[in-house]
């Protein structure tokens, strides 16, 4: 396994952490100054304004549940140490097809690292079970295409 290959490895799970860290601080803030609103809202002027404070309580509460998952993901990108070849598909690996490039870790759309294209999938994800096992050379069928496996590290 060339040393290229695991330096690419790294870069995209580094961008992929850095990714993942921006949308937790922009949610995160968004979320204090929601917090920081309702604070400073005076509840008994009015019930419209009680009513717009509650309607900002419940987002708050399903941007924390999405807050928190993006919790566990950085954690989880944070806590990936090992950067050694892979020659079977699974957790922590990089996949390349014919179709696209794959980082097995966390869900996210495609971005690039050092002029690839990549696509984060998770291990709950359809086309990680379908590729799971595989190795390079090896072909699968998903959703009606073909799909060769070119490099797995």
């Amino acid at each position: 396994m060339s040393a290229d290959k695991l330096k690419l490895k790294h870069a995209v799970f580094e961008a992929l952490l850095s990714q993942k860290k921006t949308e937790f601080e922009k949610i995160s803030k968004y979320q204090q100054d929601q917090l920081e609103s309702i604070n400073e809202a005076d509840l008994d002027k009015s019930e419209m304004i009680e009513s717009q404070t509650e309607n900002m309580m419940r987002e708050m509460r399903t941007e924390s549940q999405s807050l928190d998952h993006l919790k566990e993901e950085v954690n989880f990108l944070e806590d990936y140490k090992s950067f050694k070849n892979r020659e079977k598909v699974g957790p922590s690996c990089m996949v390349k097809t014919n179709i696209g490039n794959f980082v097995v870790a966390v869900p996210e759309h495609e971005f690039t690292v050092e002029g690839e294209k990549f696509t984060g999938i998770s291990t709950k994800s359809p086309i990680y079970e379908a590729l799971e096992g595989k190795t390079e050379g090896d072909s699968i069928s998903f959703n009606g295409q073909e799909i060769k496996i070119s490099q797995v590290v």
